[in-house]
């Protein structure tokens, strides 16, 4: 552009001097021309310099709005770069956080294992222990049980021999245990064979619970029976006894009233019924007793018509226990106890 400008400078200077030659009353129009010519290189140059300016200034603009994109994406960027810092910051934070917590629960879980490891070997210590002490309780319960089975037999052995040393038999086969006469499983007491002096404490619970069941049926037959004396001991005895001798004498006390020591009563094993006046032999209840008291494994003891054999006068109401298969059996022989077994009953 500036060859061709030149171009045309140096082709209107030449038309100037040809024509200052040629015609010399032109000179003021070639002066004008140049200067036109001047000026529109100046224009043109002018347009060219503010065209490259707009240019530039174009060019500055794009580079400017691109460099504003630019920068506004790299700010974005920028922005989404440091969210995504901060959200890779705060997960590693928190990563961070379940690490200390794995490495916590790791080291918890390690103490724990300690802990197990150490209490089972304390368990398994005393799991030793245990089987060393139930060693040793078996050992010890063994030898209790030798000393026990030793012990048994011995207690047996002196049982046995107690037995043999309490227990005798006379010529007449009565057995005498701890100082009182047995036969047929039966205890003899009257005024040849006498109890010891501690020997009883009560009414033996069989032959009460027998009377009872007689008591109850008794009644559904509209008769009524009940117990005016039972168990009396050794110095009972001795005050009753001595009371009829005061009141009748030594011979007539002896007919109705056994001497101490020489009472059924004692054995608790025999029952005074209702009352003991003489008059009870006319009564209902002494006909019932009668027949049906060896169904319940009683007798009447002194029966009538006996005192030569039982030693004592006609108690109606005096009733012994000896078990209901004996009873009926003695009761259908119309024997007195001392003629079934042979027996004596006399002071000596």
């Amino acid at each position: 552009m500036k060859k061709c400008i030149i171009a045309a400078l140096a082709l209107s200077l030449v038309c100037c001097l040809c024509s200052c030659g040629s015609d010399s009353s032109t000179p003021q129009k070639i002066v004008v021309r140049s200067e036109n010519a001047v000026s529109e290189t100046k224009s043109v140059k002018q347009s060219e310099e503010s065209s490259q300016a707009s240019r530039k200034a174009e060019e500055s603009y794009k580079t400017i709005s691109e460099t504003s994109q630019q920068s506004e994406e790299s700010s974005e960027s920028s922005e989404e770069s440091s969210e995504q810092s901060e959200e890779s910051s705060e997960s590693s934070s928190e990563s961070s956080e379940q690490s200390e917590e794995n490495s916590e629960s790791s080291q918890e879980s390690s103490e724990q294992s300690e802990e197990s490891s150490e209490s089972s070997e304390e368990s398994s210590e005393q799991s030793e222990e245990s089987s060393e002490s139930s060693e040793q309780s078996e050992e010890s319960s063994e030898v209790s049980e030798e000393e026990s089975s030793e012990d048994e037999e011995s207690q047996e052995s002196d049982e046995n021999s107690s037995d043999e040393e309490n227990e005798t038999v006379s010529s007449d086969g009565i057995y005498y245990i701890d100082g009182a006469a047995y036969i047929d499983g039966i205890i003899i007491v009257n005024k040849t064979y006498s109890l010891p002096e501690d020997y009883g404490n009560g009414e033996d619970p069989e032959a009460l619970s027998a009377f009872y069941e007689m008591q109850n049926d008794a009644y559904s037959d509209n008769i009524y029976l009940e117990i005016i004396s039972g168990f009396r001991s050794y110095e009972t005895q001795y005050y009753t006894y001595n009371s009829f001798v005061y009141d009748r004498g030594t011979e007539l006390a002896d007919r109705v009233s056994a001497r101490p020591g020489h009472s059924e009563h004692q054995t608790g094993l025999a029952f005074d019924i209702n009352t003991t006046a003489n008059y009870f032999a006319d009564t209902p209840e002494a006909a019932w007793l009668a027949e049906h008291c060896a169904e319940y494994g009683f007798i009447i003891r002194y029966p009538k018509d006996k005192e030569y054999v039982t030693g004592y006068a006609y108690e109606p109401w005096h009733i012994r226990y000896i078990g209901r298969e004996k009873a009926k059996i003695i009761t259908q022989s119309g024997l007195t106890l001392e003629e079934y077994y042979g027996l004596t009953s006399y002071y000596s």
